[in-house]
């Protein structure tokens, strides 16, 4: 298999009500530095609001941007359930007192232990994002028939974790997909409040390299969705 790029017409044909939805329900989820940006919190959604999942699969909770646009996204479209995992156990307790599923391991040892087996499963990798941590992960999911699609962020072109996911694939039973630039600027509406919080509180922050981060999001997809 290999990357593609799909038009608009394909998985991200009507992406921006899929944003206008994102943006009724995330709004107000206040800025983290280096948190899951809006742009790719609505790809996230779109994930989930095309394949439907019975089980979301969050490796690495980190600040707690992204497990908010999750929570909400399960509920916005009715998935059963949602489990993470983070090595951090005071990550994990904090994610638990949320009403999240929540184990403190690896991502490889907590997927292959609470999450093969189930159907229609999609995850959302956080972390880890580069080398054999996340080789292990993908080869679980490749190898799991219930495990529909992953999303990972902060991906971008020719650094390590895109070079380790392109390579993986390659051998992989999978389809890499990117997003089109006019997907990306279809919904860049929802970044406003999220630029201007990073203007605002971070003066050391290159606004044009930190955007370039903000729209490198790749999907993994098994089978026909």
């Amino acid at each position: 298999m290999g990357e593609t790029e799909q038009g608009m017409d394909g998985f991200f044909g009507g992406i921006e009500e899929t944003a206008k939805a994102f943006y009724d329900n995330c709004s107000d989820i206040p800025y983290i530095y280096k948190g899951m940006s809006n742009v790719e919190g609505v790809f996230l959604w779109r994930m989930i609001e095309v394949i439907r999942p019975a089980t979301i699969f969050e490796s690495g909770i980190g600040r707690g941007r992204s497990m908010e646009m999750l929570l909400r996204a399960q509920s916005h479209y009715g998935v059963g359930r949602y489990v993470a995992v983070d090595i951090v156990p005071e990550r994990v307790e904090w994610a638990k007192e949320r009403g999240v599923e929540a184990y403190c391991s690896t991502a490889s040892d907590a997927f292959a232990k609470h999450i093969g087996g189930e159907e229609r499963v999609v995850c959302c990798v956080d972390g880890p994002k580069g080398g054999e941590s996340l080789r292990e992960l993908m080869s679980l999911m490749d190898k799991n028939n219930g495990c529909l699609s992953m999303f990972t962020h902060d991906c971008v072109p020719r650094r390590k974790t895109y070079r380790t996911i392109k390579k993986f694939v390659s051998g992989a039973t999978c389809d890499m997909i990117v997003p089109p630039q006019k997907a990306i600027d279809a919904i860049s509406f929802v970044n406003g409040s999220y630029i201007k919080s990073i203007l605002s509180a971070r003066q050391d922050v290159k606004i044009e390299e930190h955007l370039k981060r903000l729209t490198s999001v790749v999907f993994l997809f098994w089978g026909d969705q």
